[in-house]
């Protein structure tokens, strides 16, 4: 018999990294390509395309904006805005749109997602990969996106657990 141990931590927004030094930002940028988390944007693309949404597709906190173009990709029909919090994370996003030729379909704004920069009811789809650990106030996100749902609008959140098995741990680190 096999007994995993969960770790339970709490979080302690001040041991995170500043995504507006740049250095870190191009760090994450580097990372978001490895594996580990083109996995999690497969595994979350393939989810999301399960909903088949039409429409405007909010990236709450895009980061570097890969998912962003891999939405478009997939369904270039569809329109994506990414939205972080990050001014230079988001000057990366618009470099990597760019550089993928899909920037006619995608554009990114600055902000939060406990208070999105967009209207209410404009948006068809949210989806947030990787990011809901590092929200300090998930609930005041979760009413966002409500506000700025469209009546049968649908949102999906992807992340990992804080208390996931101990022995997923090496797992996620052997697969940067």
């Amino acid at each position: 018999m096999i007994t995993l141990f969960r770790i339970k931590s709490l979080r302690d927004i001040s041991q995170e990294k500043d995504m507006d030094n740049l250095p870190v930002a191009e760090s994450f940028d580097r990372y978001s390509r490895s594996f580990v988390l083109k996995t999690e944007h497969r595994l979350a693309l393939n989810e999301m395309l399960k909903y088949r949404p039409v429409g405007l597709v909010l990236d709450a906190a895009c980061g570097p904006g890969h998912l962003a173009v891999d939405i478009i990709r997939a369904r270039p029909e569809l329109k994506v805005l990414g939205v972080d919090s990050s001014e230079i994370m988001l000057r990366i996003a618009t470099k990597n749109a760019a550089d993928s030729g899909y920037q006619e379909r995608i554009s990114f704004c600055e902000g939060d997602v406990q208070e999105l920069p967009v209207d209410s009811g404009s948006i068809d789809f949210i989806i947030s990969t990787g990011s809901l650990h590092h929200w300090p106030e998930p609930e005041k996100a979760l009413k966002e996106f409500y506000r700025v749902l469209k009546s049968g609008g649908q949102f999906m959140l992807f992340d990992l657990r804080r208390d996931m098995p101990t022995l997923l741990y090496p797992a996620v680190w052997l697969f940067q």
